[in-house]
């Protein structure tokens, strides 16, 4: 946390904004995580630090819950990072918060 409060304030003094953006990984979708530790710590963090705090964990869970292979379909094989369509899921939600 001492880097990232680092990183704002030297952004805040340059008159940059910070964006966090949260997402789950499958374990996450595994166990339903929705209320995920991460998504409350970076939130608070983003109370005092950033300009935009963008919670991916509801359009990622939504998508899980519209595939019958999500995992097959959003990661890559054997790897907890997703695949060209998870990011494309990923973008899209950004996309979304960003407008």
């Amino acid at each position: 946390m001492m880097h990232m409060e680092a990183l704002a304030e030297l952004l805040r003094s340059r008159g940059i904004g910070l964006s966090v953006a949260v997402y789950p990984w499958p374990f996450q979708l595994i166990y339903n995580d929705r209320k995920s530790r991460q998504v409350e710590i970076w939130r608070t963090f983003c109370e005092k630090h950033c300009t935009r705090f963008i919670d991916l964990f509801p359009a990622v869970f939504a998508e899980r819950d519209a595939r019958r292979n999500w995992y097959e379909e959003m990661f890559i094989p054997g790897d907890i990072h997703y695949s060209p369509e998870g990011n494309r899921v990923l973008f899209e939600a950004i996309a979304r918060e960003l407008m």
